[in-house]
């Protein structure tokens, strides 16, 4: 009975040191929740550059406008990790791509890396972006949540496809903001102008009719000379900060 015993755990051992198991297994042991610095970007835009797209991912990300001529990214990042390892993060090419096509600049923030089986880690980012404000702006999202401070908008910003979206503004701002959202976006402090509510019909992913409703509001702060569109969003928040 001892033999058969001993005979059973050296076989597990084995079966585990094989597939790897045992080794996720100490490291899951000895992991921490630690929190890291993201590498900062401060890069300084060309002359000719006239608009910026930006790919958010599903990351919670905030983006501020600036009259400074640079794109500047920083924040934070948390991941579960062996203390005597490096930081996953090591370099700005691990969770950004920036690329320069004619007057564009195209700024992807890359989706973190997952450990799929039995004892899964992921990843999480926390980054702050920020651009000049006097430069169209696109921002493309990802069922994620993102926070706008605009600035002193000086152009064009246009956010599509964001889960949620908390924008700042102040009564200096000079801003039209249209939104569309599938819920009423009468939950911040900033009073709209107008909120026209539509049907939205279509067909869900089990191929039945739908028929949603659709909230599109607008907002003029100023003059409005500079607009500020947000699609496909399911919650919109406008509120006012003061001394912007």
């Amino acid at each position: 009975l001892f033999v058969g015993i001993l005979g059973t755990i050296g076989i597990g051992f084995t079966v585990l040191t094989s597939t790897g198991l045992l080794t996720e297994l100490q490291t899951l042991v000895v992991a921490e929740d630690k929190s890291f610095n993201l590498p900062s970007i401060e890069e300084e835009l060309p002359d000719n550059i006239k608009r910026i797209v930006l790919e958010t991912s599903e990351h919670e990300v905030k983006i501020e406008g600036s009259d400074v001529n640079q794109l500047n990214i920083f924040g934070t990042y948390s991941a579960k990790v062996n203390p005597k390892s490096n930081p996953p993060i090591a370099d700005k090419d691990n969770y950004t791509l920036t690329k320069i096509v004619g007057d564009t600049m195209y700024v992807t923030i890359k989706a973190t890396s997952r450990h799929s089986g039995p004892f899964s880690t992921s990843m999480a980012i926390d980054p702050t972006i920020i651009v000049p404000d006097s430069v169209r702006l696109e921002v493309r999202g990802k069922h994620n949540t993102i926070a706008l401070y605009p600035g002193s908008l000086e152009n064009h910003w246009t956010v599509d496809g964001p889960s949620y979206v908390t924008m700042h503004v102040g009564k200096n701002n000079d801003i039209l903001l249209s939104a569309t959202s599938r819920n009423n976006p009468q939950n911040g402090n900033f009073k709209w102008d107008s909120i026209e509510i539509s049907d939205k019909g279509g067909i869900d992913e089990f191929e039945e009719e739908v028929n949603d409703k659709l909230y599109k509001g607008t907002l003029k702060i100023g003059n409005g000379t500079f607009h500020l569109n947000i699609f496909n969003s399911e919650r919109i928040s406008v509120n006012l900060v003061e001394g912007i």
